[in-house]
């Protein structure tokens, strides 16, 4: 688990086109298994469990249900909401 989980946007002809929140300094060669947890919203867990990270397919449209979603899911794992700003839906 990273100390400091971090956020990356992916913009294409000036719109974000998806976003990756990074829970874990792991880089393996591709995760173990990959789970959506609410449409458009993936995560990445390695072989020993850990919650590598979570990709958002469609930033700007991820509701706090979704958040919620993801949390109760993914238990013990903190997502930090002031960070997802990006990509929740106004």
């Amino acid at each position: 688990m990273l100390k400091h989980p971090y956020l990356e946007i992916t913009y294409r002809k000036g719109k974000p086109f998806a976003g990756y929140l990074y829970l874990s300094d792991k880089r393996p060669q591709e995760p173990c298994r990959t789970e959506e947890v609410s449409p458009g919203v993936l995560v990445d867990i390695a072989t020993d469990g850990e919650v590598l990270g979570i990709e958002f397919l469609s930033p700007g449209s991820v509701t706090s249900e979704d958040l919620r979603a993801i949390t109760q899911r993914l238990r013990g794992v903190q997502v930090p909401t002031e960070d997802l700003s990006p990509v929740m839906a106004h």
